[in-house]
């Protein structure tokens, strides 16, 4: 945990480095998914996950939100003008759960040449284990990286107290993994907060279930499909060890090695800690953390078991920990009279707390509202509005 009462620390603490990734399905202009190549080949903004018609919008590293929303809006209309000159007009789909899907053969598996080939070739494995149907959900995941001037003051000062307590302190290496290895272990326990806050799936077409039978709604009660247990996730639970990187790293390893999963990218986890560049375990252990990513923006409206073992209702639990967050916030401000940082996040939480004192305030309720008796149809309509 960051040394609050540290006025440096104070000073910096919304200090970092955001990036985002947003997927979404070409489909065409009558809701099925488009069967075309990537148009977008020589992009590196603009690539592909799973299917080959699942765009995947990977912004730069940027110093704020609003650059990172930005860019995100910037490279999504100029790939909504692509589509929209092609020459069968084509959508990108605005919903995280998929529009109709004749068949399964009708989701096209990204394909690659060349020294890339093996992309290929474990997507053909994922489609194998998981089904193509749970590739289909689209996301976003958010990347974040505290600044390192943030981190070296907080490094600072509890190296300052170590010394006067007589005990040694790690380098600044170790510590900053430390911090990273315990802040993911303490947002994959409250990662379910993220999602009741950003949940807005509610809605899927029947031909997700019912195979060939399209234009019905599905509303199963949950705010998202993709975040729940019918989502994409790995065929058991995997539980990480958060003592250290070491433990952190070696955990992944071990469910590797012994082929319950293919490599790191299969680790569908909420939450990741990643190194600078290409993701793998070994980069991680060596080089140390770059950033934590939070792949979690939905769930089912449940009760959930808090730290201290008690079941609560999620909207209830969701207040309590909001109100706590809003007064700690709210007592950096009185303690640093020049800072707005605390007023100005007050507001944020006031804004979430908003969705948990009434539902219609969730985004999951308005979409349900706005787009159910016909969720494809009057998605497709919104995709029109949204080409003008």
């Amino acid at each position: 945990m960051l040394d609050f009462e540290n006025i440096e620390v104070q000073k910096r603490m919304l200090e970092g480095n955001i990036g985002l990734e947003k997927e979404s399905l070409r489909i065409t202009r009558n809701g099925l998914f488009s069967k075309t190549p990537n148009p977008f080949p020589n992009n590196k903004n603009i690539v592909r996950d799973f299917c080959e018609n699942q765009t995947e919008i990977n912004t730069s590293v940027t110093s704020s939100a609003k650059e990172a929303l930005d860019e995100l809006e910037y490279h999504t209309r100029h790939i909504m003008e692509i589509l929209k000159n092609l020459p069968e007009p084509e959508y990108l789909w605005p919903f995280s759960n998929p529009p109709y899907i004749s068949k399964e053969s009708d989701i096209p598996i990204a394909r690659y040449e060349g020294e890339e080939k093996e992309k290929e070739i474990y997507r053909e494995y994922l489609a194998e284990r998981y089904g193509r149907y749970k590739m289909t959900f689209s996301g976003i995941h958010f990347n974040y990286s505290f600044s390192d001037e943030l981190l070296r003051a907080d490094y600072e000062a509890k190296k300052k107290k170590s010394s006067n307590e007589g005990s040694d302190s790690p380098d600044f290496k170790s510590y900053k993994n430390q911090f990273y290895v315990s802040l993911a272990g303490k947002a994959q326990v409250y990662n379910w907060l993220i999602v009741a806050i950003t949940a807005a799936s509610p809605l899927l077409d029947s031909s997700y279930v019912e195979k060939g039978v399209l234009g019905k709604d599905i509303f199963n009660g949950m705010g998202s499909t993709r975040c729940s247990e019918l989502g994409y996730w790995n065929l058991f639970t995997l539980i990480l060890d958060y003592r250290d990187i070491e433990h952190y790293v070696e955990s992944i390893m071990a469910y590797i090695n012994s082929g319950l999963i293919h490599s790191s990218a299969e680790l569908y986890y909420p939450v990741r800690l990643k190194p600078v560049g290409k993701y793998s375990p070994e980069k991680l252990a060596t080089e140390g953390v770059g950033h934590i990513e939070l792949r979690m923006i939905d769930l089912k409206t449940v009760n959930v078991i808090t730290p201290d073992n008690r079941t609560m209702w999620v909207a209830d639990a969701a207040c309590e920990f909001l109100l706590k967050m809003k007064d700690f916030y709210t007592s950096l401000s009185d303690i640093d009279e020049d800072s707005k940082n605390g007023l100005e996040i007050s507001k944020v939480i006031d804004f979430q707390l908003a969705k948990f004192e009434n539902a219609e305030n969730r985004y999951a309720w308005k979409i349900r509202r706005q787009f159910g008796g016909g969720f494809v149809e009057k998605g497709l309509s919104l995709c029109k509005e949204r080409e003008i």
